[in-house]
């Protein structure tokens, strides 16, 4: 980098994660540990920060595919979201603060994408590539009162913050949480108490939903329990 283009390497990418690392498992945690352990010398020998690009699973709830132990090791995750549409077309893109060591999780970050040329190849077609430009002051998601959804999970994790929680030590930080199953809990009696003519199939419904578009809009956050430390009380 100094030779070439005269500044320091302070970025390294691999993408992605999976095609590099060549999993015979992915869903094994000790080659999940072996190849964050070997993205953690790669930066203390170069200086620069490794940054690993990786794909959620077909379910998001569950993290970016394969074994939770990437996560769990990782400094930083940022989490690229936005809205596909049928066509393929991808709308209201942001990037969520996933996961910070020893800082504040949950940050949302609105941006757009603009289309550049740059130049063309040896067979005279045109090649172009994307720019970012970030947009911290762009409303996400709807304007005024959040979704119905949104605000019942959010008074069934404080319910079962209140009633259940458990205390969990990240990375040396006390971190106090609730257990999806007594979140889903509180989420089925607040349901249920506002119209006890509802099917539980109904009510398991209105749940997966709520739950989904909770996670996917960033208005909770979910980690894995073998991504927590043993420390638990």
């Amino acid at each position: 980098m100094k030779e070439k283009f005269g500044c320091d390497l302070v970025l390294i990418v691999i993408d992605s994660v999976a095609a590099a690392a060549a999993f015979q498992r992915e869903d094994d945690a000790a080659q999940g540990q072996t190849v964050m352990n070997a993205f953690d010398e790669l930066s203390k020998a170069t200086g620069a920060h490794v940054l690993g690009v990786d794909h959620f699973g077909k379910d998001v709830d569950t993290g970016t595919r394969g074994t939770s132990a990437k996560e769990g090791a990782a400094d930083t995750v940022l989490a690229m979201i936005g809205k596909r549409e049928v066509t393929g077309s991808v709308t209201d893109l942001r990037m969520g603060l996933r996961k910070i060591k020893d800082g504040d999780t949950g940050r949302v970050i609105p941006f757009r994408t603009e289309t550049v040329n740059c130049g063309v190849d040896e067979d005279g077609d045109q090649i172009t590539t994307c720019v970012i430009h970030w947009e911290p002051d762009r409303k996400v998601g709807r304007v005024g009162r959040p979704r119905k959804d949104h605000a019942l999970i959010l008074q069934a994790i404080n319910l079962a913050l209140i009633k259940e929680a458990k205390t969990f030590d990240v990375d040396g930080v006390s971190v106090r949480a609730a257990t999806r199953g007594a979140v889903h809990g509180k989420f089925k009696e607040l349901i249920k108490d506002a119209d006890k003519e509802l099917t539980d199939n109904v009510v398991k419904q209105r749940w997966k939903r709520a739950f989904k578009k909770s996670r996917e809009e960033l208005v909770v956050g979910v980690m894995p329990m073998d991504a927590l430390s043993s420390n638990l009380s």
